[in-house]
């Protein structure tokens, strides 16, 4: 028998499962999906880790060589080659919104994800709001998608209806679609 935690946010990094379960988070063994509880002292061994930070995790994403786990209110990265030599750095920075873990997307090395204050732009340093031309108007719920050049996310207004917006990312101008709900992209 082969037991998997109950992951809440998942992603796929370098042959590995990676995935959050409460306030751990997990790391299958080295090309076998499905098993979490391998400590041979092995580069080939699963690797799990307790974090102190408060909240929920809310995405996780492999972001260039790391792998990014998401609470609202910070971001914990992970480096490294495998468990021995895996190391966790906790950031303190604007996350990702909680009903929002479809909202990350890359384009050109550039993670686009919604935050609570909007949708931010992340490099490897400080995320960059990139939603102040929204005025005061405040989202929840995002689902984004790409096409390789411009950022679509559709995402729930203060009165419940749902609009789709682009960013195209080359000019830096934010388009008002329409009213489509997307569920996925």
């Amino acid at each position: 028998e082969r037991k998997v935690p109950d992951l809440t946010c998942i992603c796929e990094c370098d042959n590995r499962i990676w995935g959050a379960e409460g306030t751990t988070i997990w790391a299958s063994a080295l090309g076998d999906p499905k098993n979490f509880y391998v400590y041979d002292g092995l580069a080939t061994d699963s690797y799990a880790a307790a974090v102190g930070t408060e909240g929920e995790f809310t995405a996780c994403i492999a972001y260039s060589s790391t792998v990014l786990f998401w609470k609202e209110d910070c971001v914990h990265k992970i480096l490294g080659s495998y468990p021995a030599q895996y190391e966790i750095y906790t950031y303190k920075v604007p996350g990702v919104q909680k009903g929002a873990e479809k909202s990350l997307c890359i384009i050109n090395e550039t993670l686009f994800y919604k935050g609570r204050a909007g949708v931010y732009a992340y490099t490897g340093g400080t995320p960059e709001l990139l939603t102040e031309c929204f005025g005061t108007r405040r989202f929840t719920d995002g689902v984004a998608g790409t096409d390789g050049e411009r950022y679509y996310i559709s995402m729930q207004t203060e009165t419940g209806a749902w609009e789709l917006y682009v960013l195209d990312t080359a000019r830096g101008i934010w388009l008002r679609e329409d009213n489509t709900h997307a569920t996925d992209w």
